[in-house]
């Protein structure tokens, strides 16, 4: 499981900023995480999750190299969780 302490960690190590907003619990806002680039403020973005946010500044500092795998391997994921006895 990832934390978000440590996301934020490694994030700042390669120049990016992330922060959590927890939003209106008494509305029940979802939490959302806002990251951007420290160097151009141009470069920004928000996820909904710990992992979401991670993948987010991952793509961004490869230049989405590796979006078309993240999006095979989640396919591919979602065939090997298939299984007969669930019908």
């Amino acid at each position: 499981m990832m934390k978000i302490t440590e996301i934020k960690r490694w994030a700042k190590d390669w120049g990016y900023t992330i922060i959590k907003d927890k939003g209106d619990e008494e509305n029940g806002d979802p939490v959302q995480y806002y990251w951007s680039k420290d160097d151009d403020p141009s470069v920004t973005g928000v996820a909904p999750s710990v992992s979401k946010v991670a993948t987010a500044v991952y793509n961004h500092m490869t230049n989405n190299k590796w979006v078309e795998y993240q999006k095979q391997y989640a396919e591919n994921k979602d065939i090997k969780n298939f299984s007969v006895s669930d019908y």
